[in-house]
């Protein structure tokens, strides 16, 4: 298997069919998932700008090819592109996505939140022990004050 699929046929072809799962119409919901096929570049043909163009040796030619999504989307209007497009998958894709996020942050913040109150808790820690020396310190300056007091009296 090569990956990305390579379609070689589309140099001379008339017509293009489409029958794996990467649809060209379905490119925003694959694309950043997926490296998507690629298709033979005809020679007298340009495509303005593709997303991706490499060379290839085939047979004993060197070939031009491109992503097909970029061949096939400059001779469909938005009107028919958008009628083919796939809203139930391409709005379960975002809503996963959607999901995803969320979850995230919402993990992010409980983790946060954890680290405050571990913070908060260490702080409070510190200042209770600080307390607690002076009340111990306070307690021997008095018990040194009173054993003092009584050899004053002794005297």
């Amino acid at each position: 298997n090569t990956t990305p699929y390579l379609a070689t046929c589309s140099e001379n072809a008339k017509l293009l069919h489409f029958n794996g799962l990467l649809k060209p119409w379905t490119f925003e919901v694959w694309r950043d998932f997926q490296a998507g096929p690629v298709c033979a570049l005809p020679e007298s043909y340009e495509v303005p700008n593709p997303s991706w163009k490499k060379w290839a040796m085939v047979w004993t030619r060197k070939q031009p090819f491109v992503r097909c999504h970029d061949l096939w989307s400059m001779h469909i209007s938005e009107d028919v592109d958008c009628a083919l497009k796939d809203t139930d998958r391409e709005w379960l894709e975002e809503e996963r996505e959607w999901n995803n996020r969320q979850r995230i942050a919402r993990k992010k913040k409980l983790e946060e939140a954890e680290k405050q109150k571990q913070a908060e808790a260490e702080r409070l820690a510190k200042e209770e022990e600080k307390r607690q020396k002076k009340e111990k310190k306070q307690k021997e300056e008095q018990k040194d004050d009173v054993a003092s007091g009584s050899k004053d009296t002794d005297q």
